[in-house]
């Protein structure tokens, strides 16, 4: 036994306090009132009696009192060394990999059979605790008491699309086997027993998980090195707008690979193929040198009206999870702009050329001339640019009103078109009708980098540009700036400084001139916002579409009026992943991979890993392959896809060396020999409440047996 506060049992020298109590000697006689004293001779009375303990029982149980509470404050604490009671048992935790590269082979009949062995070979009194790993554990963990439930489990569970991690099992369950060990009260030894393939990629972080001392480590492989390299497909990117011009309504879309092999050394040709919605659109046969090797396939025309499924495939080999790449494509993913002009030809030019030339997102651009602008033209179109475009008024105003209103958003650049004409109250953000003019040009001298349109241009001059005639923008009044929300639907008033504007709407200034005239300005209107620039889009007014930062702010602005988020053309499975869903009055959802089970889901939070955030759920991909997430009662057809992948470190499929490993797990033989038996990982159990519960019913036995004394005893407890 030791103590955590050794100090403490000085305090028991306070056991002198009730001793002294009992030999304080006290009259017990009763006092009379009696005259002055002053006429009688003071006799001294010497006092021959001498003092003598009495109610020896009291004393002793005062004087335990003081010990006990002096020994709960030292806190006495036993190893698990010191046990003596019960009879020593074993508990043995088995854990299982589950991960993907178990399906190679016959590797997950052998752990089974590993395991059934194992459970027959221990003892009667032998607890076994069953752990099903990959990159996590499943939870609760499965106390099995023969062969036959253990069968039972297994025979009931398959290996999953998941990497193996080592570190995550272990993770679970050290802090068991540090309550097993440190129980004083049970005399028990740990034995963990470990089956799987034992990648080599598996064993990381391996130091955060070392076994406590004194458990017990077994490593049952049925992993084994194969003559065949594996290999898969690495990775696939989409570059959309490759190739000639397609017909309008369907874009063009170029796949590229990325194939890995395990063997740098080796160099082999295998079959590589493209399939788009279930048709082989394209195969070659490429040589495959090193780790890895690129390969790209000619453009593919993609359905505007729907998400096409596509996957790049290798030519089987002896691990087949790894030979598919699943992934989404949609020509949804562009964001369509309505360039509107003047009468000045080419006016929109710049921006249709600056959007056609970006890749992600990818741009689809119609220009037109100054006219009527109809519900019809609004169809499909993300934003509208008027680039100088002059009056919108009467009916095109109207339709307008009701595209931005609805979510849409609208860039408006002044120029000479301008000049003498007005736009809508909601849409025109001019402070009047004045133009501006400086020979040198004026520039752009502060910015608000908060706001979406500028926050990833930081590096960006935007004081290179001259402009050199302008509007003066409307900046009525002004507030502190605020910084961007993570909704873009909320982030009309964000950034830059907050006005008030005309028919109860709002402004924000972007940016201002180095004469302190307003260059940009933002306005919401209903679900969507309006962004104003003093001048134009082209060379006309200024130089600005010759820099740099031109193209990135043109981009940034697209996708912030027309709030665009792209699309991941694929997910891994197991990890969580941020995915865009219309949501409806009901939150039910259903998730179905195409060859698998369907999964009923409540985007409200109330499942495990689910997480809304706006339009936005946090979801797990379970199945490798195509996944669709539709409302539930409708056809599998009619939802959503998303394509989830398996992890390709688990591709990596060369064995660890398992004296290496077992060297990592255990723990340090030196320590252990130091501490002559005790686990150094373990804590003292200290038993100080025990102490206390002794000292209470201690107590209570005093003060009963005090009222049981004569009534000398109670005058010397006073």
């Amino acid at each position: 036994m030791s103590f955590l506060a050794p100090f403490f049992l000085f305090a028991g020298l306070a056991i002198a306090v009730p001793i002294l109590v009992h030999l304080r000697r006290r009259k017990t006689k009763e006092r009379f009132a009696f005259p002055s004293l002053m006429f009688l001779e003071e006799v001294p009375h010497a006092t021959i009696k001498r003092r003598r303990l009495r109610d020896l029982l009291l004393l002793a149980l005062r004087s335990l009192a003081v010990l006990l509470l002096a020994l709960a404050f030292a806190q006495p604490a036993l190893r698990s060394g010191f046990a003596t009671t019960g009879e020593p048992t074993t508990e043995v935790f088995i854990l299982v990999d589950r991960s993907a590269s178990m399906t190679i082979g016959d590797r997950w009949n052998r752990a089974k059979e590993l395991v059934q062995t194992h459970v027959q070979s221990l003892g009667p009194g032998d607890a076994v605790t069953l752990a099903l790993f990959d990159e996590t554990v499943e939870l609760p963990l499965i106390s099995v008491t023969d062969v036959a439930q253990a069968s039972r489990v297994l025979d009931e569970t398959e290996p999953r699309d998941r990497r193996t991690l080592l570190a995550s099992s272990l993770r679970v369950i050290r802090p068991m086997i540090l309550d097993l060990l440190g129980d004083p009260l049970r005399p028990s030894s740990a034995d963990v027993v470990i089956v799987s393939d034992f990648q080599r990629n598996s064993a990381l972080d391996l130091d955060e998980v070392r076994l406590p001392a004194g458990a017990k480590l077994t490593l049952l492989s049925v992993g084994e090195p194969s003559t065949d390299p594996n290999r898969w497909v690495r990775d696939v990117e989409l570059h959309r707008g490759a190739g000639p011009n397609a017909s309008p309504g369907r874009e063009r879309v170029r796949v590229s690979a990325t194939l890995g092999q395990e063997d740098a050394v080796l160099e082999g040709r295998v079959r590589v193929s493209l399939w788009l919605d279930g048709r082989e659109m394209e195969s070659k046969t490429v040589t495959v040198t090193g780790r890895s090797t690129a390969i790209a396939f000619e453009p593919i025309a993609l359905d505007a009206e729907r998400v096409s499924k596509g996957e790049v495939r290798v030519e089987p080999d002896y691990f087949a999870d790894d030979d598919v790449f699943y992934f989404t494509a949609s020509a949804a993913d562009a964001l369509t702009v309505l360039v509107v002009e003047g009468r000045r030809e080419g006016a929109g030019l710049f921006v249709q050329r600056a959007l056609e030339s970006l890749e992600a997102p990818r741009y689809r651009v119609e220009r037109t001339r100054r006219g009527e602008i109809t519900t019809a033209d609004l169809q499909g179109k993300h934003v509208v640019v008027l680039q100088d475009a002059g009056s919108v008024q009467g009916s095109s105003a109207a339709a307008l009103q009701t595209f931005v209103e609805a979510g849409g958003g609208v860039l408006v650049a002044y120029g000479r078109e301008s000049i003498g004409t007005r736009l809508p109250a909601w849409l025109d953000l001019r402070a009047n009708d004045d133009v501006k003019q400086s020979r040198s040009g004026i520039r752009l001298v502060s910015v608000a980098r908060d706001h979406p349109v500028f926050r990833t241009l930081d590096g960006g001059d935007w004081g290179s540009a001259p402009f050199f005639r302008h509007f003066e923008l409307n900046a009525s009044s002004s507030a502190p700036a605020q910084a961007p929300t993570a909704n873009p639907a909320q982030s009309s008033e964000q950034g830059g400084e907050q006005n008030g504007a005309q028919g109860g709407t709002q402004s924000a200034v972007l940016a201002r001139f180095d004469n302190g005239d307003v260059a940009l300005a933002e306005r919401r209107l209903g679900e969507g916002r309006v962004i104003a620039v003093a001048s134009t889009l082209d060379t006309d007014w200024n130089d600005f579409p010759r820099q740099g930062v031109f193209l990135g702010w043109l981009d940034r602005s697209m996708q912030y009026l027309g709030v665009f988020r792209a699309s991941e053309d694929s997910y891994t499975v197991g990890q969580p992943s941020l995915v865009e869903v219309s949501r409806d009055r009901s939150l039910e959802w259903v998730l179905q991979p195409s060859d698998g089970e369907a999964t009923h889901l409540r985007l409200d939070g109330q499942d495990e890993g689910d997480t809304a955030v706006g339009d936005e759920v946090l979801l797990n991909f379970e199945v490798a392959g195509h996944n669709s997430l539709r409302p539930p009662g409708t056809d599998v057809s009619s939802g959503r896809w998303f394509a989830a992948n398996l992890d390709r470190s688990e591709s990596e499929l060369m064995i660890a060396d398992l004296a290496v490993l077992e060297a990592q797990l255990k723990p340090d033989l030196e320590e252990r020999a130091v501490t002559a038996g005790l686990n150094p990982d373990l804590p003292p159990r200290s038993f100080w409440w025990l102490v206390l519960y002794a000292l209470l019913l201690l107590l209570v036995s005093e003060g009963f047996i005090a009222s049981r004394l004569p009534a000398r005893t109670q005058l010397s407890r006073s």
